[in-house]
């Protein structure tokens, strides 16, 4: 399943996933993780995984199949799906970012965080009480060139195959023929349409 189609399944309820403390931001991550990757957050032989500063703490190994850790800096983008950690308060805070942003704020879906409790769309400040984010990997959709700029006409300097996966680091937007790229690392990019969440 994809984020929005998970958002729009949950969208203004309260979910006690896990069944302990009532519904909190974990509860909503658990969800995502289950019903978007496959990882089993809920029943008989899960954790609870303690507090959501935990998941920056002491992630659970098994979540490191899916996702990358990322340490929080200021500017950073937040890409789709990226689970973001706060060390804020005595348990911390978790949630999903959309993918929205701007310099000074950004967007997540959220649960249990301010005055309305449910499962809903909040925007953010940026902070430095934000620990970083584990981002999922993406997979390549089929051979893809990797080039020096984000442009089909940056010169090629090595291609990833079909079925391997990436970390993205930063999501580019500019015009031209391919609106939208990955970088990757110094001076590689990918093309963004070649690409999906694992």
């Amino acid at each position: 399943m994809k984020l929005a189609e998970l958002f729009q399944k949950y969208k203004g309820q309260l979910v006690d996933w896990d069944a302990t403390a009532g519904a909190q931001c974990v509860d909503w991550v658990k969800i995502y993780l289950q019903e978007c990757f496959g990882i089993k957050t809920k029943g008989k032989g899960t954790s609870p995984w303690g507090d959501a500063k935990n998941y920056w703490y002491d992630t659970p190994s098994v979540i490191f199949k899916h996702f990358g850790k990322i340490p929080y800096e200021n500017g950073m983008q937040f890409l789709e799906g990226d689970i973001v950690v706060w060390n804020t308060g005595k348990c911390g805070h978790v949630a999903i970012a959309t993918g929205k942003q701007d310099a000074h704020t950004f967007y997540t879906y959220d649960q249990n965080y301010g005055k309305d409790k449910s499962i809903r769309a909040v925007c953010h400040n940026r902070s430095d009480t934000i620990l970083g984010v584990l981002r999922p990997y993406r997979r390549v959709l089929w051979d893809v060139n990797i080039r020096t700029r984000p442009s089909i006409s940056g010169n090629i300097i090595g291609e990833k195959k079909k079925g391997t996966s990436l970390m993205p680091l930063d999501l580019i937007v500019t015009e031209g023929d391919v609106a939208k790229w990955y970088r990757i690392g110094k001076g590689a990019y990918i093309a963004f349409k070649s690409l999906e969440v694992i």
